[in-house]
């Protein structure tokens, strides 16, 4: 119902009236415990809000969107939304596209160190994330993520059981094809520059060697998900929609 009425606004021209519906959606889905709903209400408003060209309620749902994901323990898709904020940023002429990249490859790890996720998944995950800190200039972090995908098991199928005549056989294409992927990741790798060694009296590594923070996005204050949706509704219909 609460998409029908979103379609049915959005059709008669009225996207503030739409905004207010999957805010009310994303309360929904706050109550029942369905992040499901959540996400399909953020994903309205932030089509809605950008389609405005409103940066700053935008940019409040994304990082109500980011917090909601952490809370959930979705960081792929948590990545996958700041990767969208940082474009976003970008597309607006505006600074801090840089630190919603730096926080989508920090999601992108955390999603690789998933033991049980597939292993092409968290191979792809990190991928992810070496692009990023490659297109950052952050040449520690890409030979890190380079180096996890080099430890990284690339296979989830489950290897033949061994028998007396094939415990010395050779390797199969699959493990020499898995070996020599590893080989690439880690002569990739070792193509950057090692870390520092840390300093003595701090322990940190030399500020000459570490990437220069990205500026932050703007100050943002209250949550695009917690407007006081009926509140302001109630308020309109007191006053007949007279803003004066």
């Amino acid at each position: 119902l609460l998409e029908q009425q979103a379609d049915a606004y959005e059709t008669a021209d009225q996207p503030e009236r739409a905004v207010d519906v999957y805010c009310i959606y994303i309360a929904l889905g706050r109550a029942l415990g369905s992040f499901e709903n959540m996400a399909e209400g953020f994903i309205g408003c932030l089509r809605l809000l950008k389609r405005e060209r409103l940066i700053g309620p935008t940019l409040r749902c994304y990082e109500d969107f980011l917090t909601c994901c952490g809370e959930r323990d979705e960081p792929l898709l948590a990545a996958q939304v700041a990767r969208e904020a940082a474009e976003f940023l970008d597309r607006c002429g505006l600074p801090g596209g840089d630190s919603y990249r730096v926080r989508a490859a920090a999601y992108y790890r955390d999603a690789a160190a998933r033991p049980d996720d597939e292993p092409s998944r968290r191979e792809s995950a990190l991928i992810q994330a070496v692009s990023l800190y490659s297109d950052l200039g952050d040449p520690a972090q890409t030979r890190a993520a380079l180096a996890a995908l080099a430890d990284l098991p690339l296979r989830s199928a489950r290897p033949p059981a061994a028998s007396a005549a094939s415990a010395g056989a050779t390797a199969s294409p699959a493990t020499r094809a898995a070996a020599a992927r590893r080989a690439r990741y880690k002569a990739l790798a070792d193509r950057y520059p090692a870390p520092p060694p840390p300093d003595a009296a701090t322990g940190n590594t030399s500020a000459a060697h570490t990437a220069a923070a990205p500026p932050a996005p703007p100050a943002l204050g209250d949550r695009a998900g917690d407007l006081p949706v009926w509140n302001l509704d109630l308020y309109e219909w007191e006053d007949a929609g007279d803003a004066s």
